[in-house]
């Protein structure tokens, strides 16, 4: 008999406010170390660097965010970065085992509204 996998979602719509990479940086941040006081599962997070297609240990990611985020920066079909669009950044709690796994991603930082996700339980 298989065994059923669960997992959510938590949504929310941000409003369009332009933001420099360093702040948007600084608030991810401060959001990775607010849940990580919240449960341990929230701990151990890697920073998701979807440009370069790898993940960075957090403690190695902190000190060059700002960096990280204006390189994963909104672009357009022929790769021409439109920051007017906004910056992605995502993580993952690696010492989460299945089903609690646990993943944010966030796109904000454009003139367009944005959206943060936290997803829980779903494959990485």
């Amino acid at each position: 008999m298989a065994a059923f996998r669960f997992s959510y979602s938590i949504r929310a719509r941000l409003p369009g406010v332009p933001e420099a990479p360093a702040g948007m940086g600084a608030k991810f941040l401060r959001t990775l170390d607010a849940l990580s006081c919240v449960d341990p599962i929230f701990d151990d997070w890697y920073f998701i660097d979807c440009r370069a297609m790898s993940s960075i240990p957090l403690v190695k990611a902190r000190p060059r965010i700002a960096a990280l985020i204006k390189n994963n920066v909104s672009r357009d079909d022929w790769g021409k970065a439109e920051p007017e669009n906004g910056y992605h950044a995502a993580a993952i709690a690696r010492n989460s085992v299945d089903p609690r796994n646990m993943g944010i991603s966030i796109h904000a930082g454009g003139q367009c509204q944005g959206e943060m996700m936290l997803d829980a339980g779903r494959s990485a």
